[in-house]
């Protein structure tokens, strides 16, 4: 199934590291962001990623083969064709 992604900064851990999400995007449907496995009374919990290791691996494993690009203030782009 062809799909991109795509990762949002939603704030730093207590140590200063930055945390995102991650979204999934298929052409026709609506966004999803990549939740937990852990369900909560109120529901579902987005998965949160540190870039190292976590966002790299995460990426590596199951991201859409783009590469990620770093900006000055954290946000990523993805370039290449995946």
């Amino acid at each position: 199934v062809a799909f991109r992604c795509r990762y949002e900064l939603v704030g730093f851990t207590d140590d200063g590291k930055p945390r995102y999400q991650c979204i999934y995007l298929r052409e026709g449907e609506p966004e999803a962001i990549l939740v937990s496995t852990r369900i909560t009374p109120l529901g579902p919990e987005a998965r949160y990623f540190n870039i190292w290791p976590g966002l790299f691996k995460h990426h590596l494993e199951f991201g859409d083969g783009r590469d990620l690009r770093f900006g000055a203030d954290y946000s990523i782009t993805l370039e290449g064709n995946g």
